[in-house]
């Protein structure tokens, strides 16, 4: 993995290929290398983790993996109604006090994502769940020093 990894960040085109994700990239091919065998089960048995909005159901997992960015909209209207995307809360400009993360919308038929997927009661409660478990621990969050 070490050897791949550098190999990758030193090769300018595979680096611009695989972009941030390189790493991740380097160690997956290692793995396969030395010939590790995983055992990847789907949602809902995949214990690890799960992917909203990509999951609609938490099923065994562990964890949620929040890197997709997710936008709720009114099919009819084209309006935005709700987005949670994780880059939003990493913009110096935001306040040193981390602020707590709105619920999505209640379920109603016409609701869709950005990509024109229907949105289903199933996957709001995993949006809901997801949010509701970052809620609980923000108010813990130490508040941000300020840099000049």
């Amino acid at each position: 993995w070490k050897r791949l990894a550098y190999h990758i960040e030193h090769h300018a085109e595979t680096k611009q290929k695989l972009g941030w994700v390189r790493e991740m990239y380097g160690w997956s091919i290692g793995a396969a290398l030395q010939g590790v065998k995983f055992n990847l089960e789907l949602p809902p048995r995949q214990k690890l983790i799960v992917q909203p909005p990509a999951d609609r159901e938490i099923g065994a997992a562990a964890m949620f993996h929040y890197t997709w960015g997710t936008v709720i909209k009114d099919k009819a209207t084209d309006r935005k109604l709700w987005e949670f995307d994780k880059r939003t809360y990493t913009d110096a400009k935001l306040p040193l006090q981390v602020p707590l993360i709105p619920s999505p919308p209640k379920f109603r038929p016409g609701l869709v994502m950005q990509d024109g997927q229907p949105v289903d009661q199933k996957l709001l409660d995993v949006l809901n769940a997801m949010i509701d478990q970052m809620n609980s621990v923000i108010p813990a969050l130490p508040r941000l020093k300020a840099v000049n």
